[in-house]
């Protein structure tokens, strides 16, 4: 579940690229262009680690798997943060990119290993609950993100409306006049105002005076999600050479019906009525043209056919 979050990288995209203007994109910012492709640089990783790592997992085993996977995956995203508050795209990379990467590959195959072991007749469906978990993430992922963005959301510096701020341009910057000195600003108009993570007018905004959340984002998940995957690694637990699970008899995995408390189940025939099966009998060679069945007593050989004859 906490490596799946990589499916929701995208909840990232708009926080980053308005990192310094906050309410719409600065001059300095980065562009949508440069950060998809973090999610792709970290899937790379993530295959080229599953495929390397498999035989020292042999030889080290799972546990020190999942812990090298732990601080691999929650360490890329305290790089990636140091990245966001530093406005360094290539720490972003390297951390989220490349060493999360490699730590997704680890988390990928270290549980599957395990669930293969204990479960050899059923490789597939052990393997495919194990996926279905890393597919999952997501779901827990994008709630927990969009929460914590919101929560360390601080809006910048409002200083007015476009029309009642004095603005140059110079080299593609917007500037304002604030207390006798040119102050970085970015205009936000009716749709950046309606995208903010918290209401706001319209209007100009000072550049570096607020804070999107995407930095201490990035800090509270990775720790989030070290401490529970170092947890879980020391929860795995190898079965024993050898080991082969007892099969399940099908007759177990049927449904049986359950009697109510103080009832007694009895045969099917003492709970038919009486005569039932004999009446079923003549209406069945009725309906089938055969001649009734004579109920008296015929002798046969001269014999009676009466009881005690």
């Amino acid at each position: 579940l906490c490596i799946g979050s990589i499916y929701s990288w995208s909840i990232f995209n708009p926080a980053l690229v308005r990192e310094l203007g906050v309410v719409t994109s600065a001059a300095d910012d980065w562009n949508i262009e440069s950060v998809v492709w973090i999610f792709s640089v970290a899937i790379v990783f993530l295959g080229l680690t599953a495929a390397v790592a498999g035989r020292w997992l042999e030889e080290a085993g799972p546990r020190l798997a999942g812990v090298a996977a732990a601080i691999l995956w929650g360490g890329g995203f305290l790089v990636g943060a140091l990245g966001v508050y530093l406005h360094q795209l290539w720490l972003l990379y390297l951390g989220y990119g490349v060493l999360g990467g490699c730590g997704l590959g680890l988390a990928y195959v270290s549980p599957v290993a395990v669930l293969l072991r204990w479960f050899p007749d059923r490789r597939g469906l052990a393997g495919g609950l194990a996926i279905m978990g890393f597919g999952g993430g997501a779901i827990i992922a994008v709630p927990l993100k969009e929460f914590l963005l919101r929560a360390f959301y601080e809006a910048p510096r409002y200083l007015g409306s476009a029309e009642a701020v004095s603005l140059v341009t110079r080299q593609g910057r917007r500037f304002a006049d604030v207390s006798g000195q040119w102050v970085e600003v970015v205009v936000a108009g009716a749709a950046d105002a309606a995208n903010m993570m918290a209401p706001g007018p319209e209007g100009v905004y000072v550049v570096g005076t607020g804070a999107t959340g995407a930095a201490q984002t990035f800090l509270v998940i990775g720790l989030l999600y070290f401490a529970v995957m170092f947890t879980a690694s020391f929860f795995y637990r190898v079965p024993p050479p050898g080991w082969t699970p007892v099969p399940t008899p099908l007759s177990s995995l049927m449904w049986k019906p359950r009697r109510r408390p103080g009832t007694r189940s009895l045969p099917c025939a003492s709970r038919a009525p009486a005569g039932f099966g004999a009446a079923h009998l003549r209406r069945r060679r009725a309906s089938s043209g055969l001649p009734k069945r004579r109920t008296g007593s015929v002798p046969t050989s001269g014999r009676s056919t009466r009881p005690g004859s």
